[in-house]
């Protein structure tokens, strides 16, 4: 007893001297260097520790006494170590900076002074307790020993209730479910608005735009350059919110929305068709929000994000319901079909499933069954060959085959491997164990048709399904449900539970709540950015935005020329051109040649005498060579906005 007060002494000593040492000869402002927060974070654990020695000790001690000062001071130190690293990660870093050795803003260093009176407090306590042998008592009541006896009971009596609650209200688990998942993804949009998150998500905005002027679904978009037949149940679910607010504040919602109900369907699929608990169900919801693929999807996958919702929801239809009733028939067709009408990827899922509910029609003489798959097989059929442009693609070295076949390279067959096996990490091997443990029949057809058509570089590379990581991706939302129900299996140990969460959550983390520690990992996965915000991120994405202003100022000349803008810069000029034709909006993915040869080539092409040229942060000059007589830019900030008139079409050689 003697030697712990003496220790808590010591302790509660150096931690505030070694905090004051660290203010005067290694304040971070006046330094600039991280030794500092070596400081913080070591006053921070001696006071902590000190404390727990005093709580240890005098446990059973009232609560009003001297121990009193020490809870007020260690809540003092506590609250600045954290509202110190928060501020200086949000500043720094994103979210989440380095957990020791940070940099420190201005606000950071000041919040980090509260550790000052904690620890002085804490050390009052501790001289206090060892001089009288025990704290001093102001009034006599319940001690912290009865005190954490109450927390517990209380515990477990609300624990029972809201077992008892979400046992049997499943709609409630779906909607905490909901709240997970639409927050953890929300909180990055607040943190860049009004930018939009994702590159693809800009063009998703005029896009939508089109659509309200034509309100048609199944006609050719501009899209990224060229027309196309896009899958429209996006649009068309969308466009009721627009009589409420901009395209652009639709798309700052809607991907997070999005998210909370995959969430949802990820808890329903573990607790209705694995027939598990609600807490399984909800750390499912947990798994799947946190899943850096699924994220990856909720980035500018925004199609393929709504087609998952409805690939999950058909799953969880096909797997619980026998469909002998025409409003189950109904309800499983609209969920198939609009698979199709949601995204290629999960078009292929509708199709595969429809295929199998069919067959299973026939051997059971289901009609139900059959007229259901047969009515999803011919929508999704037709809507995957639309989608095409044509019933079949050609392959030189096969000839002809279905649509959506290519000849893959070996560097393909190299990508979809670090992709499925970095990508999925450690979800890979307890998804594989719930596969063949529980006979799912639907979930196990959905991941071998997504896995085969995603690693078809790697299986048949002569013969390859085109964008075949859309494919490889489109199983993350169910892997990530069903991993949980192994990890519940394989291991019903709490802590190890959550160590595996935690270790699996790192990279959605990482790529969610910090800037630079997903980088490296996400190198190995195709068509991956490193970050959840906006592309180009900040300062980048203002920039583009005042470009966007500058270019929404001179509409009249935008309706009257035509524009060449490189992608990045072609995605916001979109935004102010509803309905362009390919030669109206020319979409420049690269640049082969310099910008003059460029700005010849194409006027050249399409007998143009004046264009309007963008280019994102180009640092060659635009000068009259070749045909290009004069140079005009818009706004002098951005020299690389420039209307130029074109008097001959042969460039100088």
């Amino acid at each position: 007893m003697f030697i712990r007060r003496i220790v808590s002494v010591i302790c509660s000593f150096l931690a505030l001297a070694i905090i004051i040492y660290g203010i005067v000869y290694y304040n971070p402002i006046k330094t600039n260097t991280i030794t500092y927060d070596y400081f913080v974070w070591i006053s921070t654990a001696l006071a902590v520790y000190s404390f727990y020695i005093d709580l240890k000790d005098f446990s059973n001690k009232p609560v009003y006494s001297t121990m009193f000062l020490g809870v007020m001071g260690i809540l003092i130190v506590v609250l600045g170590r954290t509202l110190s690293y928060c501020l200086n990660a949000f500043t720094v870093y994103g979210y989440i900076g380095h957990l020791v050795g940070e940099s420190y803003t201005i606000n950071g260093f000041k919040i980090s002074l509260l550790i000052v009176p904690g620890s002085i407090c804490v050390l009052i306590t501790s001289i206090i307790n060892t001089l009288f042998g025990e704290p001093l008592i102001l009034l006599t009541g319940f001690s912290f020993r009865d005190l954490y006896a109450y927390i517990i009971y209380t515990y477990g009596k609300l624990s029972l209730k809201v077992d008892n609650i979400l046992s049997r209200n499943l709609s409630l688990l779906a909607l905490i479910a909901f709240a997970i998942g639409f927050t953890y993804r929300f909180i990055p949009e607040i943190y860049y608005w009004p930018y939009l998150i994702g590159w693809d998500t800009v063009e998703y905005v005029a896009h939508l735009a089109d659509f309200l002027e034509k309100l048609n679904p199944f006609t050719s978009y501009y899209w990224m350059g060229g027309l196309r037949n896009c899958p429209p149940l996006l649009n068309i679910l969308l466009t009721p919110f627009t009589f409420l607010v901009d395209p652009w504040v639709v798309f700052k919602f809607y991907p997070s929305l999005a998210f909370g109900i995959l969430a949802s369907l990820s808890a329903i699929i573990v607790v209705k068709v694995y027939n598990k608990s609600w807490k399984i169900g909800l750390l499912a919801a947990i798994a799947t929000t946190v899943f850096i693929l699924n994220l990856r999807i909720s980035w500018d996958y925004q199609r393929q994000l709504l087609g998952s919702i409805f690939m999950l929801a058909s799953i969880i239809a096909l797997e619980l319901w026998e469909i002998r009733s025409f409003s189950k028939a109904v309800t499983v067709s609209i969920l198939l079909i609009s698979c199709g009408l949601s995204h290629e990827v999960t078009g292929l899922v509708g199709f595969v499933l429809a295929l199998t509910l069919l067959y299973k029609g026939f051997k059971t003489r289901n009609t139900y069954s059959m007229i259901t798959g047969l009515i999803a097989l011919v929508c999704n059929t037709i809507l995957e060959v639309w989608y095409w442009g044509k019933p079949y693609s050609y392959v030189p070295s096969l000839g002809y085959t279905p649509p959506g076949i290519t000849n893959s390279s070996g560097v393909d067959a190299s990508e979809a491997l670090s992709y499925f096996i970095a990508g999925y990490g450690l979800v890979l091997p307890l998804a594989i164990l719930a596969l063949t443990k529980y006979s799912k029949q639907y979930i196990v057809i959905t991941t071998t048709t997504l896995l085969l058509a995603g690693l078809s570089p790697l299986i048949t590379p002569a013969s390859s399904i085109v964008t075949w990581y859309r494919f490889l991706i489109g199983w993350a939302p169910l892997a990530s449900s069903i991993a949980v129900v192994s990890l519940i299996d394989v291991s019903k140990n709490w802590k190890t539970i959550a160590i595996y969460m935690i270790i699996f959550s790192l990279p959605g983390l990482a790529f969610t709540y910090n800037h630079y520690l997903a980088m490296n990992y996400t190198m190995a996965l195709r068509e991956f950015p490193w970050r959840l915000t906006p592309s180009p991120p900040q300062p980048y994405a203002g920039i583009y935005l005042d470009v966007y202003n500058i270019l929404k100022q001179n509409q009249e000349l935008l309706r009257n020329i035509i524009v060449i803008a490189d992608a990045s810069m072609a995605r916001y000029v979109h935004l102010l051109i509803r309905n362009p034709d390919p030669s109206k909006l020319v979409w420049l993915w690269y640049l082969k040649e310099s910008i003059n040869k460029t700005v010849c080539s194409i006027a050249e092409e399409l007998n143009l005498s004046k264009v309007l040229f963008i280019i994102s942060f180009y640092n060659e000059k635009i000068v009259n060579t070749g045909c290009i007589s004069k140079v005009e830019t818009l706004n002098n900030e951005y020299p690389w906005i420039a209307l130029i008139e074109i008097t001959s079409t042969k460039p100088n050689q």
